[in-house]
């Protein structure tokens, strides 16, 4: 994944296109730009979940931007992918310090959590000095929390979340017309978590795991073109 993302992006740097610095009526340009989530978001520790299982987080993002105005005011749509992962050694010797599984003998599965967000509403972008731009953004819209299954040898665990409500709060630079480094403080909502665990008797349990407010602060290093 870090890899095809490293790539993708090189490739998108080599690339020429028009892109203005100051936004003028009718202008519009597309950004792609990687994401960093720092491991120590408050929203794991709602789920009961230790801050050190969680890995630093990673994702891309894409947003297109069209100018509505000659004053810098704009437009702006934004799609972004966000992964955390388990730290999943710390998992199990948790696991196997409890004393209920022997981890030779368990195909263990904790699957990422991932974060899926579409947003949309304003921006403004003003020209600071030759070739550097300065930019806000309120954008909002809709967030996927996908917690997929876990697997910790003595139980299956499925979680079921609805989409919630998403806010969007970005500001950055863009440099030289081109190279976009900024942050996003995204507020996902607060969904609440279901978890269904299949035991090794064959019986289900289900119970809510109350409500996770996913709030994290972002870095974004992209392109416009």
């Amino acid at each position: 994944m870090k890899k095809i993302l490293f790539f993708a992006l090189l490739i998108i740097f080599s690339k020429s296109a028009n892109v203005y610095s100051q936004l003028e009526k009718g202008d519009s340009y597309f950004s792609v730009y990687g994401l960093l989530v720092p491991s120590k978001v408050d929203y794991v520790k709602d789920l009961g979940i230790d801050n050190s299982f969680i890995k630093l987080g990673y994702g891309i993002g894409f947003e297109k931007t069209n100018a509505i105005g000659s004053s810098g005011l704009a437009w702006a749509t934004s799609l972004n992918f966000i992964m955390q992962p388990f730290n999943e050694d710390k998992i199990i010797e948790m696991i196997e310090d409890e004393g209920n599984v022997d981890a030779d003998n368990v195909d263990f599965k904790f699957n990422p959590i991932f974060n899926i967000s579409l947003t949309t509403g304003l921006k403004f972008q003003h020209n600071i000095v030759d070739k550097l731009d300065f930019y806000v953004h309120t954008l909002a819209g809709v967030n996927i929390l996908k917690m997929g299954s876990w697997n910790t040898g003595s139980e299956e665990i499925d979680f079921q979340v609805k989409p919630t409500f998403a806010i969007n709060l970005g500001a950055g630079f863009i440099i030289y017309n081109r190279f976009n480094l900024g942050i996003r403080y995204l507020m996902l909502g607060e969904p609440e978590i279901e978890e269904t665990t299949y035991l090794e008797n064959g019986e289900t349990e289900s119970e809510s795991l109350g409500k996770a407010k996913l709030n994290m602060l972002t870095f974004a290093l992209g392109v416009n073109f």
